[in-house]
């Protein structure tokens, strides 16, 4: 049988005969541009708005967000909740870096990766 290997990046035709294998041929590798993941159910992207003033807030790690305790248009203080984010089964609570109004906030169900913007005050 003959198998496409990746190893380190390259892509290589390996032919497997009574438990050994062989490299056949190198294949040259092919450039695929996959489109971006899509969401799960019930689950929104993260995604600020480009133009957005004041201090942002950034994700310190992946996670999803599972609770918005502020919304947008609330006046908030240095150290108050903002928002819940979930990262390898346990809850993060992310607090307000500055005083200001929440201008942008990332809705509820969004996967975040790390340096994502969460919340955005003025």
């Amino acid at each position: 049988m003959k198998y496409v290997v990746e190893i380190n990046q390259k892509k290589f035709e390996v032919e497997v005969e009574r438990g050994q294998a062989t490299i056949v041929e190198k294949t040259p590798a092919i450039a695929v541009e996959t489109p971006a993941p899509l969401p799960a159910a019930g689950q929104q992207p993260a995604s600020a708005p480009a133009h957005a003033q004041g201090q942002k807030l950034l994700a310190p790690m992946p996670g999803v967000i599972i609770k918005v305790k502020q919304p947008t248009g609330t006046r908030v203080s240095k150290g108050q909740p903002l928002l819940v984010l979930e990262a390898m089964k346990m809850e993060n609570e992310v607090v307000s870096s500055c005083e200001g109004v929440i201008t942008y906030i990332v809705a509820k169900g969004a996967q975040v990766a790390a340096g994502d913007i969460l919340a955005v005050i003025a």
